[in-house]
C-alpha cells in the first residue's frame, strides 16, 4: 500500500512526487521526478540510462508510474539502515529537488553532444523545412495562394492511388 505525500513543481521545472510505501517491515519515502518527452532520457530505464544522478541509493525506478505520456526516474529510502525519522519528507524533497536539477543539467549535454558531432545544422534545417512545409500547407487551405489547385490536383491523385476516393 503507498499514500502519494507530496505532489509539486521542482525548481528545474519538472514535476516531482513523494510517496509512503507501507511494508511489513516498516514504512518509508520513495521520490518521483518526470522528466518531459523530448528529455533524452525519456523513456530509457535507470540501468541504460548512461548517466548516474548523485541521489540518494541512487536510481532504482524509471517508468511512468501508472501514468501515460509520463516518464519518472525514482529513488528509494528503503535501503539498509534507512529510517523514515532520517529519511522524512523534507529529506526526500530535497533530493528531489538535486534529481530535478541534475535531470534538466542532463539536457544540455546531449545538444552540446549533438553539435560536436556536426549535427545540429542538420536538425535546425530539417525542423525548418517541416515548419516550413506546415506553413504552406495551412497557407493554402486558409489564404488558398498561387499553386493551390495544383496542391489539390496531387492530393486527389495520391488519394485516389491509395484507392481512397
Amino acid at each position: 500500500m503507498s499514500d502519494l505525500i507530496k505532489d509539486w513543481i521542482t525548481k528545474a521545472g519538472y514535476r516531482a512526487v513523494i510517496v509512503k510505501h507501507n511494508s511489513l517491515y516498516g514504512d518509508y519515502h520513495c521520490g518521483y521526478v518526470s522528466i518531459p518527452p523530448l528529455h533524452p532520457l525519456f523513456g530509457i530505464d535507470y540501468i541504460d540510462m548512461g548517466f548516474d544522478p548523485d541521489v540518494h541509493g541512487g536510481i532504482t525506478y524509471s517508468g511512468d508510474r501508472g501514468e501515460k505520456g509520463t516518464w519518472w526516474h525514482g529513488f528509494d529510502c528503503n535501503h539498509l539502515y534507512d529510517s523514515i525519522l532520517y529519511c522524512n519528507e523534507p529529506y526526500v524533497v530535497r533530493e528531489c529537488e538535486w534529481l530535478a536539477k541534475q535531470l534538466r543539467d542532463f539536457e544540455p549535454l546531449c545538444e552540446s553532444e549533438v553539435e560536436s558531432e556536426g549535427r545540429g545544422q542538420e536538425v535546425q534545417d530539417v525542423l525548418v523545412e517541416a515548419l516550413e512545409g506546415a506553413k504552406w500547407l495551412i497557407e493554402c487551405y486558409v489564404a488558398k495562394p498561387e499553386g493551390y489547385e495544383e496542391y489539390q490536383d496531387v492530393v486527389k491523385a495520391i488519394r485516389k492511388a491509395r484507392g481512397e476516393e
